[in-house]
């Protein structure tokens, strides 16, 4: 299969991966995240008078 069992995994955590990340890709991304955001609405929910169930409408 290729894969050496001997030896551990590299995990990278989130800060590792985000350091990887060329600066000016990071701005690109946080820009269009901000956009998104601003353009979302927080989501409305009700309790299903049925079952008890928090329902997102």
């Amino acid at each position: 299969m290729g894969v050496d069992f001997s030896q551990p995994i590299e995990v990278k955590t989130n800060e590792r991966q985000v350091a990887d990340i060329p600066k000016t890709k990071q701005t690109e991304q946080d820009q269009e995240r901000d956009e998104i955001e601003s353009g979302m609405q927080p989501a409305r929910t009700m309790i299903c008078p049925h079952c008890g169930k928090e329902i997102v409408i």
